[in-house]
């Protein structure tokens, strides 16, 4: 049946067989495509850090591509750290401050916008130039100080 390998026959491979099991509907629990599953893009998560001033926020050690709050507790200030692909951090700082949402909504109708009309806008360019050339018009004293 196997004339080449006289040693070693070749038997049909079986699947072991588990009592209770399906194999039928069962999905395989590792993919090719999705070997590595990044933990830090996650939108549900956010990784606060409280510190108590300025420079222990710039103490924060971050992973390569990692984001971080930082809440400063003394003050009315957070940062935001993020470190790249090659782990440099960069730190912004920001500061919480009180608005009124009704006040900062200006409606178009509402805002002081002063525009110039185009007569006024001729009649001023005009003076301009009549202005540059009286200035050109003039020769130039050339008065040498004597010391």
């Amino acid at each position: 049946m196997y004339p080449n390998n006289t040693y070693y026959p070749q038997v049909p491979y079986q699947q072991p067989v588990y009592p209770n099991t399906n194999y039928q509907n069962q999905t395989p629990k590792f993919n090719m495509n999705n070997q590595y599953q990044d933990n830090n893009k996650n939108s549900d998560s956010i990784n606060l850090i409280y510190v108590k001033d300025y420079d222990s926020a710039k103490d924060v050690i971050l992973q390569p591509n990692q984001r971080a709050w930082i809440m400063n507790t003394n003050c009315q200030e957070f940062y935001i750290k993020t470190s790249d692909g090659m782990g440099v951090s960069t730190l912004d700082c920001y500061q919480f401050t009180k608005f009124d949402p009704k006040t900062r909504e200006i409606k178009l109708g509402e805002q002081d916008i002063d525009y110039i009309k185009r007569a006024e806008f001729d009649a001023l360019k005009s003076k301009i130039e009549a202005l540059e050339k009286s200035i050109s018009a003039k020769p130039r004293l050339n008065k040498k100080v004597d010391d």
